[in-house]
């Protein structure tokens, strides 16, 4: 028992004279200063910027296509909520997706934006398959980005396990994903939690 106190008398000790230290450091430059507050600590005062907690994410560089066959990137769309989703046609889940995205987009857009992004499949195919979507929901997919990746960059930079997958960035910043189907409810949920 004896030990325990004195370790905590040393600790409680060493805390007092750091706490001194600091405050005698702060005042002893020669110079008139306020005296200090519990606020205004010189403890609690941080002497170079913090980082920020989470960088942009890096697949906003990947470079990417229109279905025009134009260089695009992600990072055009970096600010606000971003909804992605890496999908292929020979994935029958990805293009139920694509029903559900669209009908969350008809709700959420243009505070959401919604990006498709094919997985290295010809544009040809991406453009059927938008399409068929186009007339499964009477013309309702304008609020969707229909994009491609040419070198299936961006489900390895996402670190992709499963698909469909579904990314949800926030100015830049990944806030949410899912690594299966997730219907139009569930999505509007996550999306408008933020």
């Amino acid at each position: 028992m004896r030990g325990k106190l004195l370790v905590f008398g040393l600790y409680s000790a060493g805390i007092a004279v750091v706490l001194v230290f600091g405050w005698v450091a702060t005042f002893s430059s020669g110079e008139e200063s306020e005296a200090p507050t519990p606020t205004s600590s010189p403890l609690l005062i941080p002497t170079a910027p913090l980082p920020p907690l989470l960088a942009a994410h890096p697949a906003l560089t990947i470079p990417l296509t229109t279905l025009e066959d134009t260089p695009t990137a992600l990072q055009r769309w970096g600010r606000g909520t971003v909804v992605v989703l890496l999908w292929a046609s020979w994935c029958e889940v990805c293009v139920g997706e694509l029903d559900e995205l669209a009908q969350a987009a008809a709700q959420m857009s243009p505070r959401v934006t919604f990006v498709v992004v094919n997985r290295a499949e010809p544009l040809e195919t991406t453009k059927e398959v938008k399409q068929k979507i186009e007339l499964a929901q009477k013309g309702r997919t304008e609020n969707l980005v229909f994009l491609s990746d040419p070198r299936d960059a961006l489900f390895g930079s996402f670190q992709g396990r499963g698909m469909p997958l579904i990314v949800v960035l926030r100015d830049g910043k990944e806030v949410a994903r899912f690594e299966r189907f997730a219907d139009e409810e569930e999505i509007r949920a996550v999306v408008g939690a933020l």
